[in-house]
């Protein structure tokens, strides 16, 4: 089964060459399940890879993105797809469901159960003696069409309920981000999970001096006490460079909210005064306690910097 997603600009030109930039998880609404691509099963913890990049489907239909998989192995019920592109220019959100029926997309399963019935009808004898086989087998067929109904019936439901932003929301949340704050006045802490969860990101500009605060949280985003704990953060370029483009000692930190999770670090004009462009920076955290000490590390943490007009 294929997930489809078509991404544009602002200008409604098709983004070619974008895969590695998409974010794609599957939810399973019964449980509230996400999948795990690593092992092809639904968990509400531990996941090895709880999201995916996108395939995309070449020249012949730009800005569109596929990702396959298989629901041979899943419940009947509703199954969503949440996914999310940002190349630094431009971010974009989509989502879809659909519902899975015998391992199959509800279309796939109808058409599937009229051939098999087909393939019984079409070699019957002009004059059968006996028509309970057939009647049975063509209300086996029927049985998903009320299944498609009801499909239809939540479909309709959802649609209704669903208050999607507006484009003035969504262009005003844009320009926030650009401007390097997501609310007007005093910066605000940025939700920072332990746990592999990743997703806060701060925006600034080359020379840009100002203090980065943060609020670890756990999975069910409570406040992580801190007190007693020693941090560390890590930003580099790309996660596989041997050196960090600037990093922050325990000492750098002002800890003053630590019982709330809420620490905070001052960024000079030498740690932002970098080459303009995506960066990925790590939060580390030493628990106290008996040896050996217990270990965490957020999530990754997107720092973009722009390039500045004034020196």
């Amino acid at each position: 089964m294929e997930f489809l997603w078509g991404i544009y600009d602002g200008n409604g030109t098709p983004i070619t060459g974008g895969g590695a930039n998409i974010s794609a998880s599957l939810r399973r609404v019964a449980d509230g399940y996400f999948y795990d691509f690593a092992d092809s099963a639904f968990k509400n913890a531990g996941w090895t890879s709880k999201t995916s990049a996108m395939t995309e489907l070449g020249s012949g239909v730009p800005g569109a993105y596929v990702l396959s998989v298989d629901p041979a192995a899943w419940a009947d019920g509703f199954y969503q797809l949440f996914a999310g592109y940002d190349d630094g220019s431009n971010i974009l959100v989509g989502n879809s469901q659909v519902y899975i029926a015998g391992g199959k997309e509800v279309e796939n399963y109808l058409e599937d159960s009229v051939t098999a019935v087909k393939a019984k009808t079409d070699n019957l004898p002009v004059d059968p003696a006996d028509q309970s086989q057939v009647e049975a087998a063509i209300a086996a067929a029927m049985a998903p069409l009320a299944l498609e109904a009801n499909v239809q019936t939540h479909a309709a439901a959802a649609l209704s309920a669903y208050d999607p932003p507006t484009k003035a929301e969504m262009d005003a949340a844009l320009a926030a981000l650009r401007a390097g704050s997501l609310v007007a006045g005093p910066l605000q802490p940025l939700k920072v999970a332990l746990e592999g969860s990743s997703g806060a990101k701060l925006v600034v500009k080359q020379g840009e001096a100002k203090p980065f605060p943060m609020q670890v949280v756990d999975l069910a985003g409570d406040p992580v006490d801190l007190s007693g704990c020693t941090v560390f953060l890590g930003v580099k370029q790309r996660k596989g460079d041997a050196e960090y483009t600037f990093s922050k000692a325990d000492s750098d930190f002002d800890k003053s909210q630590v019982t709330q999770g809420i620490i905070s670090v001052f960024l000079t004009a030498t740690d932002t005064n970098q080459v303009p462009g995506p960066y990925v920076g790590e939060l580390k955290v030493t628990f106290p306690g008996a040896l050996p000490a217990t270990v965490e590390k957020s999530g990754d943490l997107t720092l973009v910097i722009e390039q500045a007009v004034t020196a």
